[in-house]
């Protein structure tokens, strides 16, 4: 099934054994440098590597805690990341998903079974952005998208 985003992106498969042995070779690196900063390599390349994966590694754990329940200023005050912060890394990852459909392509197909907004209309939120959908019809849409696999 093709998604609907507007531009596709193919991911390339994840190769464990090769994020494994990488992940190895700068470990070993960082092991056998006694905590001085390996003069090989720019200062520039390890600020970057660190930054980078302290990046990853919030993300990863902030979307684990929201998948396992925790709200996301729950998250945000563990991890001590602000609440926006973890909101996005959520958001972001839920838009990486294979099943993923923007929301204007819902309101436009979809009528919401929880507020009653038509094919079309907004949902009724007092306070939230224009895209903002209830789940209720974000499922409503892929029980549809389902319906026409099917056929």
């Amino acid at each position: 099934m093709k998604s609907n985003r507007t531009t596709e992106t193919e991911l390339k498969p994840l190769n464990m054994v090769k994020l494994r042995r990488d992940m190895q070779i700068i470990m070993d690196e960082i092991d056998c440098s006694g905590g001085v900063l390996p003069d090989a390599y720019s200062p520039l390349m390890w600020q970057r590597l660190q930054e980078t994966t302290e990046k990853i590694a919030d993300a990863i754990q902030a979307v684990r805690l929201t998948l396992s329940g925790m709200r996301c200023a729950e998250a945000a005050a563990k991890l001590g990341l602000e609440t926006a912060q973890v909101a996005g890394y959520v958001a972001w990852n839920t838009m990486l998903q294979p099943d993923w459909v923007a929301p204007r392509i819902i309101i436009a197909e979809t009528a919401c079974p929880k507020c009653g907004a038509a094919a079309g209309e907004r949902c009724n939120y007092s306070s939230a952005p224009p895209h903002k959908i209830h789940k209720e019809r974000r499922e409503a849409h892929k029980a549809v998208a389902a319906g026409k696999q099917k056929q």
